[in-house]
């Protein structure tokens, strides 16, 4: 029996340098708003198109034989799985304290059902657009990344802190002792933590207290670290520029950059706005929060669902908030850079 010889490795090293669809894909590439799609799309026609056979894949001048058409299928193909992954990716990070906390009730289930549903859907619709329409930085990554990570990571820790806080009796686990140790040591007076644990009503039950507290601390830490991170990762890399060109159309579509005053100052002005809101929303929403519960007479703390809630938009909403403001200043000063090299280079010509 004969074994087939390796075409695949070897054509890729003797064709790829003169492959018409590699060359195809490089163009589309640049033409496209999505960086992410085509070099997918150009790592798999690497592998599966040149290692077909020789006659079948090359004319009389020994390139390949190529259509427009089979490359935008195949791009389609994975815009619609990455869309899907991110949908169900979303959908089951909301859908974490529901399954974690079986102590909520029937409608608090199916509204989280609901919910997680529906924000798979947004971000689904949203991916599987060619244009732009809420979502910002989809284009930029690691932005959104990120923000999700950072927002799974405190979901699940405040779950399983709640969890762990109605089952006293084994909750010798690890991060049950890192968030009493971050819960306590942030609980003083003025301090977020202090302001969100008086937001509780009197007749809560301690073990929702216990739970808030750490769960508070653990989420304040994320969300330090998640801003902090960023920071750096943002003036280390270069970002947003560091893998290619950036579309402020594409990636801040509620913006217009040829409306109103300089895009410098809107987005300078922006990212102030949004730093300053996230250093005073852990302060504000536990006020906001109270005037909510007096307004409505709503008692949201007496389900561990709706309470993990509470703290968990607490923790992410301030880091979104920073995040946004970094990336504002950031492309603020690469506006900048850009224009300062524009006009050495004008200078130049004209010297």
């Amino acid at each position: 029996m004969r074994y087939a010889r390796p075409k695949t490795l070897i054509l890729i090293w003797k064709y790829m340098p003169t492959c018409d669809f590699f060359v195809a894909v490089c163009r589309e590439a640049t033409k496209s708003t999505n960086r992410n799609q085509f070099c997918i799309v150009n790592l798999f026609f690497r592998i599966q198109y040149c290692g077909r056979h020789e006659a079948d894949d090359r004319d009389r001048h020994g390139q390949s034989i190529l259509t427009a058409r089979s490359i935008k299928v195949v791009s389609m193909i994975f815009l619609v799985i990455g869309a899907i992954f991110r949908a169900i990716a979303v959908a089951m990070a909301i859908s974490v304290p529901s399954i974690v906390l079986i102590t909520g009730t029937s409608d608090g289930s199916s509204i989280t059902l609901i919910a997680a549903l529906i924000a798979g859907a947004l971000i689904c619709l949203e991916y599987l657009n060619t244009y732009p329409s809420m979502l910002e930085f989809r284009d930029a990554a690691p932005y959104n990344r990120i923000r999700y990570l950072s927002a799974l990571i405190a979901i699940i820790c405040v779950s399983t802190l709640f969890r762990e806080a109605h089952h006293a009796d084994n909750a010798n686990t690890m991060l049950m002792a890192i968030g009493t140790i971050i819960g306590h040591g942030l609980d003083f007076p003025y301090s977020p933590i202090r302001l969100i644990i008086l937001t509780l009503p009197l007749d809560v039950s301690n073990t929702i207290v216990d739970a808030a507290r750490l769960s508070a601390g653990v989420t304040f830490v994320i969300s330090i670290l998640t801003v902090a991170g960023f920071f750096l990762f943002t003036r280390l890399s270069r970002w947003p520029v560091s893998f290619g060109s950036f579309n402020v159309w594409t990636n801040l579509p509620v913006l217009d950059p040829t409306s109103g005053v300089d895009i410098v100052l809107r987005l300078t002005r922006e990212g102030r706005s949004n730093i300053g809101l996230a250093l005073l929303s852990p302060f504000l929403m536990p006020i906001l929060i109270q005037i909510t519960m007096l307004t409505l007479r709503l008692e949201p703390f007496q389900s561990a669902q709706s309470a993990a809630w509470i703290i968990i938009m607490w923790g992410v909403l301030p880091t979104f908030l920073a995040m946004r403001g970094i990336a504002m200043l950031r492309i603020a000063e690469l506006i900048i850079e850009k224009r300062h090299s524009n006009n050495a280079h004008s200078m130049l010509q004209m010297a």
